[in-house]
């Protein structure tokens, strides 16, 4: 085998182990994204707070209650990155972002 040829074989393992490696550490938070907005567009008008505090513990989220009826919701591997706002009124609940 040539020196050039090596060269090119080393440097082509280790474009295909970068790529590797930056797929395997960032692939999480883009699925913990998606997770966290997926469970924002499901939360139903009208559930209750214990509703969506029970489903938020399911999916290992914390949930914040503030005053003046505002909840968040968020992602403790996120570092505050990733969160739902829902308000909650007189009629229902309306969630936001």
């Amino acid at each position: 085998m040539s020196r050039r040829r090596l060269i090119y074989l080393v440097l082509g393992v280790f474009g295909v182990v970068l790529v590797g490696v930056n797929v395997y550490t960032f692939l999480p938070f883009v699925e913990a994204g998606k997770r966290m907005d997926a469970f924002c567009d499901h939360l139903a008008v009208g559930s209750s707070l214990d509703g969506v505090r029970a489903q938020a513990s399911a999916q290992g989220y914390d949930m914040t209650v503030e005053p003046g009826g505002r909840v968040v919701v968020e992602d403790p591997s996120s570092g505050g990155r990733r969160s739902c706002s829902l308000q909650f009124g007189a009629p229902a609940p309306a969630a936001s972002r």
